[in-house]
């Protein structure tokens, strides 16, 4: 919403590739709706995962190169970074709008492994937690 705003109504420039940009943007969602998929399976089965869930979220934000950058982070953590989705999606996005520091094949190839490993799993978990849910009913069914 912020990359149209400045465009469209301020006007500003970039110099972008649309087809990697789309492509960044769409395997997002799906890593997002992944990570949806995961949590509801394991909230159906554990009932009480906000605080997991809270805890994860901060600690990918923190070194995922969503709020701060990898490169000013110690070393090992650095390495925790390179397997949370959030570190491939925000530097793809920067490459897509024009920094291109790094090669995109060498991060969008396990983005991409990693978003369609990740959705499998997510159905998995969450059809293993409906499952676990109409077993035990802990749900009305209709």
């Amino acid at each position: 919403m912020f990359f149209g705003t400045s465009i469209f109504l301020l006007g500003l420039d970039y110099s972008y590739n649309l087809p990697l940009l789309a492509f960044t943007v769409l395997l997002g969602v799906v890593m997002s709706i992944s990570i949806g998929f995961l949590a509801l399976g394991m909230r159906l089965v554990y009932k009480q995962t906000a605080l997991l869930s809270w805890l994860l979220f901060s600690m990918t934000g923190l070194v995922g190169n969503m709020i701060v950058p990898v490169q000013v982070l110690p070393e090992a953590v650095r390495y925790v970074s390179y397997i949370t989705p959030q570190y491939y999606f925000f530097t793809v996005i920067r490459i897509a709008l024009g920094n291109s520091a790094v090669p995109v094949t060498s991060l969008l190839v396990p983005f991409a492994l990693y978003s369609i490993l990740l959705f499998g799993a997510s159905l998995y978990v969450l059809s293993r937690g409906l499952k676990f849910v109409k077993r035990n009913g802990t749900h009305r069914w209709t």
